[in-house]
């Protein structure tokens, strides 16, 4: 069977419109492709973005803990030497001295006035046995700070 002129005409009439609808469906997934791209290196800038301002957040935050703590921030807070005589009023004297310290002591270092109303409440011992079951995670480090603040205030 041989096609006519007019027939072929029509046909490859078909083929160029064929062709030029996929030409523009190509160009058309090119320019979805080049905005997938360009959305895809826009979200990997801004994700190393984030994660280099995570690692600073971490580094600053690990740095402050490497300092650790330190109860002579606060001046006008500190508590004054406490003189023990056998006088009637050195109970007031030490319940008052006792609150000013944990006032000091939370004003550095939050969770610091809990820690110590529970060392007050408590009858036993404290060790580092029963330091360590306390729920604080500075428990530690506000122990040795604990040593540390009396001689501080013994140097006035």
């Amino acid at each position: 069977m041989t096609m006519t002129s007019e027939e072929m005409t029509a046909q490859l009439g078909t083929q160029n419109l064929q062709i030029t609808q996929l030409e523009n469906q190509t160009l058309l997934l090119s320019q979805e492709l080049e905005k997938a791209a360009n959305e895809h290196n826009s979200l990997r800038t801004q994700s190393a973005s984030a994660v280099m301002e995570l690692k600073a957040q971490i580094k600053m935050l690990m740095e402050k803990r490497e300092k650790g703590m330190n109860l002579c921030k606060v001046k006008n807070l500190e508590p004054d030497i406490l003189v023990g005589n056998d006088d009637k009023t050195i109970h007031v004297r030490y319940k008052r001295w006792a609150r000013r310290l944990k006032g000091y002591c939370e004003a550095c270092e939050t969770g610091f006035r809990k820690i110590l109303d529970w060392a007050e409440a408590e009858h036993d011992k404290i060790g580092n046995d029963s330091l360590a079951l306390s729920e604080w995670t500075q428990t530690a480090v506000a122990n040795a700070q604990l040593y540390i603040q009396p001689a501080h205030l013994g140097d006035h």
